[in-house]
């Protein structure tokens, strides 16, 4: 059917078939979003028996609706836009990266919404106590709910968002271990993932290892991948951290992991414990923490994967699965 050109935002009106019998056979109501292929995603207001009670019932509605939208407060806003992105399938990591940028914003809960500027969106950000990457959600966060508010209609000032600043990027080449009190953290707070992290952080293991596991039993496993020192190399399993393996095993975990669920749910746990980690952080923690131990720096190499330098080390010195077992139960985790 023919629909009814409205002006943008304000709504549709259209007749939906021809049917004589049909008493209303006009609907109407507005797009409050789009899916994935494209198609708009409808609030229907209801029916009408002709096109011009459709677009009155529309009018009536706006004005209304005006006043009552244009005195919404910050949290009021935040809570109907969470319910529309959850409408659209937002991940969870997703979902909780939101929900930690508004947690730095509940000073404006009360506040209405077209009274907050952009000294004090700025204010927030100066002095939200979070880097760069945090930042930016929470810019992020004001950019999706001016968006928002335009497509309820509600009337703004410009966008302030844009005009945000977040401080510089880091770059540096310094990874950041997991400590020894994070890693007490991980064990009070144990599921099925956070028990891979922790098999990751006792093994020494790359992420993309974890998917190329051709062995495994309660003693070792054999894994590898990037250099010949790294491929097909067998990695003892800490005493300490074996029920947790026998655990992951059981389970088939990682049977079921691909490696984008992987990166999702490794953030999704790290914002739930409010931890500042990327998957590589676990390999510096074991790699640090083993030297901190001062255990044999050849064996920690061989575990890892990693290449030997000294020629004498790595052509005749052969360490066999008992050895590096022995070395790795001396490291202190926790």
């Amino acid at each position: 059917m023919k629909k009814t050109r409205r002006g943008n935002g304000t709504g549709f009106c259209y007749r939906i078939d021809n049917n004589p019998n049909r008493k209303k056979p006009f609907i109407y109501g507005f797009n409050v979003g789009w899916t994935d292929d494209g198609k708009p995603i409808r609030n229907v207001l209801g029916y009408a028996s002709s096109e011009a009670k459709g677009n009155k019932e529309l009018d009536k509605y706006l004005a209304s609706d005006e006043e009552q939208e244009n005195e919404i407060t910050w949290k009021e806003l935040y809570n109907k836009w969470l319910e529309y992105k959850k409408s659209t399938g937002i991940s969870k990591s997703g979902l909780q990266h939101y929900t930690n940028a508004y947690k730095k914003t509940l000073i404006l809960n009360s506040r209405k919404f077209q009274e907050i500027n952009l000294d004090i969106m700025q204010n927030i950000i100066n002095n939200c106590g979070v880097g760069h990457d945090g930042q930016k959600r929470i810019r992020n966060l004001y950019t999706q709910l001016y968006e928002y508010a335009k497509m309820l209609g509600i009337k703004t000032n410009t966008n302030f968002s844009k005009f945000l600043v977040v401080s510089k990027e880091e770059k540096s080449n310094k990874r950041n271990p997991f400590t020894k009190d994070e890693i007490r953290k991980l064990w009070k707070n144990r599921n099925s993932f956070v028990d891979i992290i922790l098999f990751m952080v006792y093994t020494g293991i790359r992420p993309n290892e974890l998917f190329k596991i051709t062995e495994a039993n309660e003693d070792y496993i054999v894994t590898g991948s990037k250099t010949d020192a790294g491929k097909d190399r067998m990695i003892p399993i800490h005493n300490d951290i074996k029920e947790v393996f026998k655990s992951i095993l059981n389970n088939k975990t990682l049977d079921i992991l691909t490696r984008n669920k992987f990166y999702e749910l490794f953030n999704n746990e790290m914002s739930k414990l409010a931890m500042e980690h990327d998957p590589y952080d676990t390999r510096h923690a074991f790699s640090t923490l083993w030297k901190f131990s001062k255990r044999d720096s050849l064996a920690r190499k061989r575990i890892m994967g990693h290449a030997v330098k000294d020629l004498t080390d790595d052509v005749y010195t052969h360490l066999d699965i008992n050895f590096l077992r022995s070395e790795l139960n001396k490291v202190v985790f926790i």
